[in-house]
């Protein structure tokens, strides 16, 4: 077994204890919550992949298991967001992560960048027509909402101006 898969023996356990201390020096100066574990995670997968792509025998599987890892953490880290903001369907939005982000994994990791890229796009296509679209509201109502909740500058406002 080659040295770099224990990797993340080490790097894993320096990122969580090193952003657990910065936690909170950050704490108001970031809107979202900081997960010291997932950070952590897609910090240690990201370094093994420049690794690898550099040209270093590092495992990809063991890239791959931790790419999985970071989509079930975001897939927790939106479930709160739909929650909280009450956008329907989180079921679905959750399947299409799951079953988008392991083929895309898949796909990335085996170099097929022509699978991986239609792969992305579709996932995000699904997961925004099933947040935006299938909530029985319509889009001059979401407007009209976001306007007098003084976002007239928010994401629908710049959807809206795009051409």
């Amino acid at each position: 077994m080659n040295y770099l898969n224990f990797f993340p023996l080490v790097l894993l356990p320096v990122f969580y204890f090193g952003l657990a201390m910065l936690k909170p020096y950050l704490k108001g100066k970031m809107r979202e919550r900081l997960c010291a574990i997932c950070v952590a995670n897609g910090l240690s997968w990201l370094l093994l992949l420049i690794l690898w792509f550099a040209g270093y025998a590092v495992s990809i599987e063991l890239i791959a298991i931790m790419l999985g890892m970071s989509i079930s953490g975001i897939m927790y880290k939106l479930e709160p967001v739909y929650k909280n903001k009450q956008i329907k369907n989180f079921w679905f939005v959750r399947i299409i992560l799951i079953v988008g982000g392991l083929y895309g994994v898949f796909a990335f990791l085996i170099e097929r960048l022509d699978i991986f890229v239609p792969i992305f796009v579709f996932t995000a296509i699904l997961i925004f027509i099933a947040t935006f679209l299938f909530q029985g509201v319509r889009h001059r109502d979401v407007v009209e909402e976001q306007k007098q909740a003084g976002r007239e500058g928010g994401i629908i406002k710049k959807l809206d101006d795009c051409c």
